[in-house]
């Protein structure tokens, strides 16, 4: 599996050979050297990808060796198979333990969908009681323009009967100040 670590620039092959070291891919699945991902970590503080951001609780070492343990030994000379040393392994761990971040990664996109859709039912439901409100207050616009265009009527009426009947106007609004 060739690849280029993003985060030094450099060409890797996943294949064990020696100049390559040890590449760890993450749960979102980009790839990188192990040291250059250690390196980004620390950097950022944080466990997050380096192309993608996204963060992750452990990136899985995958295919290949470091340089140190690539260096021959005399088992390995005298064509002996070395034990792997404490704390790799194996692929099938490697990958239950990427199914189980892919796993969680799935429901949390899961549980993002539906605060999602919540969120867009939730300001649907905002949406049309707004224009209901909006609807109501227009209704009543037009209900006090109504009221408006009465009272300047009577207004004007009223404007009409004193230039008409000075006196009478004079006798009314004398009543009207006795009643209140």
């Amino acid at each position: 599996m060739n690849f280029e670590c993003v985060i030094c620039s450099e060409n890797g092959d996943a294949s064990g050979s020696p100049n390559n070291g040890l590449c760890a891919i993450t749960p979102c699945g980009h790839v990188f050297h192990v040291k250059c991902n250690d390196k980004w970590i620390k950097a950022a503080g944080r466990k997050t990808c380096a192309t993608c951001r996204r963060p992750f609780k452990t990136a899985v070492t995958l295919f290949g060796a470091s340089e140190a343990e690539t260096e021959e030994t005399p088992e390995a000379a005298a064509g002996e198979t070395p034990d792997a040393p404490e704390g790799d392994k194996s692929i099938a761990d490697q990958l239950r333990e990427l199914e189980i971040d892919f796993r969680e990664a799935l429901n949390d996109a899961r549980e993002e969908a539906i605060r999602a859709d919540r969120c867009r039912r939730e300001s649907v439901a905002w949406a049309a009681k707004y224009h209901e409100i909006e609807n109501q207050l227009v209704e009543k616009s037009e209900e006090l323009e109504a009221k408006v265009m009465e009272s300047r009527k009577a207004e004007f009426k009223l404007s009409l009967f004193e230039e008409k009947y000075p006196e009478d106007s004079v006798a009314f609004y004398g009543l009207m100040n006795q009643t209140f």
